[in-house]
């Protein structure tokens, strides 16, 4: 694959492509971890972190194989090998979804104030004990456990915002429904 994707990604039509440049992916594959995606004729993995500005537990909850989504290219690298005594050459892309779309604290940050209390449900735990709020199923805001409960994926809840900045939004629980 990796042989028919450089003559692919070195025709003339793509051969001004370098990082920064946004174009099209379609997904071959969807795993926990992230997709496989076909970029201008190479492939490409894209980790979960890189698909969303919002966290995503599985991949395969958003993505299907065959959706096409719009994507940021990060890094080319080409690198040539010889194999039997014939040289072939190899293209390495690593892209970003996420890059693709405004960051929600950009689109969405006007909407929160720091001092208001906002309704969301909780999206993931880390390890660490801090959780992801979806707040109006816009924005995730990361909060620590509270001390009264200990929430659970998919359980509702209001969350009180204590900072808000380029990375967005920090709270804290102010209630957790059943």
């Amino acid at each position: 694959m990796q042989l028919k994707s450089y003559r692919h990604y070195l025709d003339p039509r793509h051969k001004d492509v370098k990082s920064g440049t946004k174009c099209m992916a379609r997904i071959t594959y969807v795993g926990n971890y992230g997709v496989q995606a076909d970029v201008l004729g190479a492939e490409c993995f894209i980790p979960n972190i890189e698909l969303s500005w919002s966290h995503i537990n599985a991949a395969g909850d958003v993505y299907n194989v065959g959706d096409s989504i719009p994507v940021i290219v990060k890094t080319v690298d080409t690198d040539k090998t010889i194999i039997n005594g014939i040289s072939y050459s190899f293209v390495a892309i690593t892209a970003s979804a996420k890059e693709a779309h405004k960051k929600p604290i950009d689109q969405y940050g006007a909407n929160y104030c720091v001092g208001a209390t906002y309704d969301g449900e909780v999206v993931y735990r880390l390890t660490s004990g801090l959780y992801f709020v979806r707040l109006g199923g816009q924005i995730d805001c990361v909060c620590k456990a509270p001390a009264f409960n200990t929430p659970h994926i998919g359980q509702k809840c209001s969350v009180y915002i204590n900072d808000k900045d380029e990375k967005g939004l920090r709270g804290s629980f102010s209630y957790l429904g059943r």
